[in-house]
């Protein structure tokens, strides 16, 4: 069934790609993001380092129904003496140049089914924190997703990846699944997201592990015009075949302020889990992040991120972004 499921979805790929070359619609566009980072390190060994990335976006509206995307990324090719041309994101810390998303999707009103290689994540808002939960980045996969009641909607993605452990998030097994239903409102939302990561169908996990599931909850409300206040819990719970279950929990919230009519954008987050703060969660690695970015017109910015992503993770990036 699984291998069906794959041939299936590398027809549809196929397909998809084969009509994008005649549609008539397709557009191409991008960023670029020039950055020094304050807490890394240069190949020469000084205090900081200069970073950049380029990516390209193409989109194909093939029709009404039909839409095919493609997203292609070179990282931190100021400072990086040679590339890795592999043509995937399998590469170490994903440096160097590869393809990052390629996907269609479908429309059968009023679902939408997405097929190919591309990210899916948890819902809700955190960006700067990375959560116990991680994401499920960069996947072959196919997900259905549609609304089916007022203001609800619900999602399926189901994993058609090999199995290959990268360092990309969280690992997935063959036939992992994610289900996921949403509450919009106009100022308040909610979400709900429970997944199997079939880490009992890895090689690097099987020995060990029986199962490895992950739920999130969500929520935000938006007390005015341009502010956005959220929250994230998440809990990843290993259940092992020798030795003691693991569970770790996130508790994250946050605010995002776009102060109306002006150039000025601002997003902080914090973990509230004191379970993180043990370990390799030294108090030099708060679980705290922000970001200031002023818009210099449509297409231009100047950002300062505090990103947190992992206990032996953190950067901060002053960068200019431009968009194309």
């Amino acid at each position: 069934m699984k291998k069906v499921l794959v041939l299936a979805l590398s027809a549809m790929l196929v397909f998809g790609f084969a009509f994008s070359a005649m549609a008539a619609s397709v557009t191409v566009g991008g960023e670029a993001n020039f950055m020094y980072d304050f807490e890394g390190t240069s190949a020469a060994g000084n205090d900081g380092a200069n970073k950049s990335d380029f990516r390209i976006h193409i989109t194909a509206n093939v029709s009404d129904q039909v839409q095919v995307f493609a997203k292609l990324r070179v990282d931190d090719a100021t400072n990086r003496a040679s590339y890795n041309f592999d043509g995937t994101n399998y590469t170490p810390n994903g440096k160097g140049f590869y393809y990052d998303q390629a996907w269609a999707t479908v429309k059968f009103d009023p679902a939408t089914v997405k097929v190919g290689y591309y990210g899916i994540g948890w819902g809700g808002d955190k960006d700067i924190i990375d959560a116990v939960s991680g994401d499920f980045k960069s996947r072959t996969g196919i997900q259905v997703s549609a609304p089916f009641a007022e203001g609800f909607s619900g999602k399926f993605f189901y994993s058609t990846n090999s199995g290959k452990v990268n360092n990309f998030d969280q690992t997935l097994g063959d036939g992992a699944f994610l289900v996921g239903v949403n509450y919009d409102q106009d100022v308040w939302g909610l979400g709900f997201q429970y997944g199997d990561m079939k880490w009992d169908e890895l090689t690097t996990f099987s020995a060990t592990v029986d199962k490895s599931t992950v739920y999130v909850v969500t929520g935000y409300y938006k007390p005015i015009d341009g502010m956005k206040l959220f929250a994230t819990y998440g809990e990843h719970k290993v259940e092992n075949k020798a030795t003691a279950d693991e569970k770790n929990t996130n508790s994250i919230v946050g605010v995002i302020y776009n102060p109306v009519e002006t150039p000025w954008e601002f997003r902080a987050e914090y973990d509230l889990d004191d379970s993180n703060d043990v370990g390799n969660w030294t108090k030099e690695m708060n679980p705290w992040g922000y970001r200031v970015a002023y818009k210099l017109n449509d297409n231009t910015r100047i950002r300062l991120d505090r990103d947190h992503k992992s206990p032996t993770s953190i950067e901060t990036l002053l960068r200019l972004q431009v968009l194309f």
